[in-house]
């Protein structure tokens, strides 16, 4: 049984909150009923008149308490980038996710409670006659935006297409871990999956994900939704590379990982913090002003480190 302590939910920038820090008299917050008479919103930035880019961060394994948004951890990773962006946008402090990985991707992916799509543990298989959100994004508004996923799926099998999965369900982009697989053996060595190929790659999960998601978005020529999905920083606990996180006293033996494994994990936290920056450094500056970010993670820390 996994302990859950939470989950996090930020959102940044343009969205409008729902159950999260108290708003001010003028925030909008989303109603079932919304008054027709209350003052409208200021312009929101470049481009407001049309769609926005759609960034959505998910972290595999992360509760309140590795988190510095919340009042609950009393040893915390250093994530000055996701500090940022939750100082410029919103907190969620009424989130809910299912406590394992699966389940939330699959309601992310559908909307819809996992009793009604099947996926209720890991390793459950998302149905083909579901509808993914990029599908019903694209039978809603065609021809609007260009759909990327790239890191951890978790949602495929032998029932519903194996590595051709997120492919087949409307992700036309798709290039990350086997999307069968929940884990990875080890970060630095692991198989990719590039829309239903499989090849080697021997680059750190955390950063390969962010270079396969500069590259793509580099290559639109219209509004995108993009998901990364981080395998960081589940388990199995590791180094990072150096060059990417500020523990640097942290030796990559294992007896020193089994003996310490809370700062091994705040490491590769930072490690993930450090590519996010990365990643909304390429954007150029009136497209970062026109993407609404959001970061989640998708269900408490694990027991070895909560």
């Amino acid at each position: 049984m996994r302990i859950v302590q939470g989950v996090i939910c930020i959102i940044m920038l343009a969205l409008v909150g729902c159950g999260g820090s108290a708003p001010s008299p003028n925030t909008d917050v989303l109603t079932l009923n919304p008054t027709p008479d209350r003052t409208p919103d200021p312009d929101p930035g470049p481009d407001s008149n049309g769609p926005r880019n759609i960034l959505l961060l998910i972290s595999d394994d992360v509760g309140l308490d590795a988190s510095s948004g919340y009042t609950v951890g009393t040893q915390l990773p250093a994530t000055p980038t996701l500090d940022a962006l939750a100082a410029e946008g919103l907190i969620f402090d009424n989130a809910w996710a299912n406590p394992a990985c699966s389940p939330t991707r699959a309601r992310i992916l559908t909307g819809r409670y996992g009793y009604r799509t099947g996926v209720l543990a890991p390793g459950n298989e998302i149905s083909l006659n579901e509808t993914s959100l990029q599908a019903f994004i694209d039978t809603n508004v065609p021809n609007t935006y260009e759909h990327g996923v790239f890191g951890k799926w978790h949602l495929a099998g032998g029932s519903n297409g194996g590595d051709d999965n997120p492919n087949l369900m409307g992700i036309p982009q798709f290039s990350g871990l086997n999307p069968s697989a929940g884990v990875v053996g080890d970060y630095f060595s692991w198989t990719q999956v590039v829309n239903g190929q499989r090849a080697q790659n021997q680059t750190y999960t955390t950063t390969e994900f962010v270079n396969s998601a500069i590259e793509w978005i580099a290559g639109r020529q219209q509004p995108w939704f993009v998901w990364v999905a981080f395998n960081a920083p589940h388990t199995p606990f590791h180094l990072p590379p150096l060059d990417l996180h500020g523990r640097v006293s942290l030796s990559a033996a294992q007896t020193a990982i089994d003996s310490d494994p809370l700062s091994y994990y705040l490491a590769s936290l930072e490690a993930m913090d450090t590519e996010i920056a990365r990643l909304l450094a390429s954007l150029p500056e009136q497209t970062r002003g026109n993407t609404v970010v959001i970061y989640i993670g998708d269900n408490g820390t694990p027991r070895q480190v909560v």
